[in-house]
């Protein structure tokens, strides 16, 4: 049985706020279907949480399809997850932040 995301639109055209964040080390298919008719119907999900760990961000973000490696910005590779990038202040890619773009997923 799939998870019952609760929305919340965020305006009368786009987004929406799932209210109930699941726990992401325990997704399923059917999960995953949730999500996906949830992002089609509203284009743009918004999910206010603790910070997910490696391992939660790669299980919720593995429910969208295979990975794309980052490239050539730094990513989690030493710590076993070689498809989170790393743009960040602490390792001097805060600057490209500005070429970020996410469809490389």
């Amino acid at each position: 049985m799939a998870i019952q995301l609760s929305l919340r639109p965020l305006s009368g055209a786009i987004g929406a706020e799932i209210t109930n964040p699941p726990d992401f080390t325990t997704l399923t298919a059917d999960d995953a279907t949730a999500f996906e008719h949830a992002l089609a119907a509203h284009g743009v999900l918004v999910m206010h949480t603790d910070s997910l760990d490696p391992a939660q961000h790669r299980a919720f973000a593995s429910i969208f399809g295979e990975f794309n490696t980052p490239g050539l910005i730094a990513s989690l590779a030493d710590d076993g997850y070689p498809e989170i990038g790393v743009i960040s202040t602490d390792n001097g890619l805060a600057a490209y932040s500005h070429e970020w773009h996410a469809d490389v997923t």
